[in-house]
């Protein structure tokens, strides 16, 4: 499943009196946008977190996010191998044919590496639903369905809103007539099929979280 520290697609499990519970969409959502392969060219650029420096990348190959991967060597992994070297600031060794910079604390020196992965290609298969000019859904794979991320443009920046459910969750998907329940090893899972009129009916204010930030660059 994607799994991602920022994008963070919500996963929620719900404790009812008998089981635990959690939702997905069966289906990618919305159920009549129309399914494309990335956004409108006039969207296209690097948009940046200012928190955690997360990226994504939108261009005519689909969207792609970039994090960075914390991680340290040892005073001591640097003398005793002449695989690593440290000078004025940047280590070298991690990455091949390259140095990155390095900040020393210590003993260790500690360092970033950035980590790309396109969220919709053939290997994570995440689906992309254009719902406006300005707004898209970028709709994750989960255990057997989908966890829906809702994607706005407002000028420069791009808002970033995941899939969520409070603890009344049977409650909010009452309206969607087409559901599957299915035993997961220590939890039910609830497979939504809403057609366009039911998800509409969806209170999105409940199902979406509160949004994430990330300007152009």
């Amino acid at each position: 499943m994607l799994r991602f520290a920022l994008l963070f697609s919500s996963f929620m499990v719900i404790f009812g009196s008998q089981a635990q519970r959690s939702y997905e969409f069966k289906s990618a959502v919305p159920p009549e946008g129309e399914l494309v392969k990335t956004v409108d060219p006039t969207l296209f650029g690097v948009y940046k977190n200012a928190e955690t420096g997360t990226e994504f990348v939108l261009n005519a190959e689909g969207i792609s996010m970039v994090t960075i991967i914390n991680s340290y060597i040892t005073r001591e992994q640097v003398r005793e191998t002449s695989k690593y070297q440290v000078r004025n600031g940047y280590l070298f060794g991690v990455k091949e044919n390259d140095s990155i910079p390095c900040i020393e604390e210590g003993d260790k020196y500690f360092f970033g590496i950035r980590h790309k992965i396109n969220l919709n290609d053939a290997e994570h298969k995440a689906l992309i639903k254009k719902i406006s000019a300005q707004s898209y859904m970028l709709n994750f794979i989960e255990t057997k369905g989908y966890s829906p991320s809702l994607i706005t443009f407002k000028g420069n920046a791009m808002q970033i809103q995941h899939f969520t459910y409070p603890g009344e969750a049977e409650k909010l998907f009452r309206v969607i007539n087409k559901q599957e329940k299915s035993k997961e090893t220590s939890y039910d899972l609830i497979l939504l099929s809403p057609n366009q009129k039911e998800w509409n009916k969806l209170d999105k204010n409940q199902i979406f979280d509160s949004d994430i930030i990330f300007q152009k660059l």
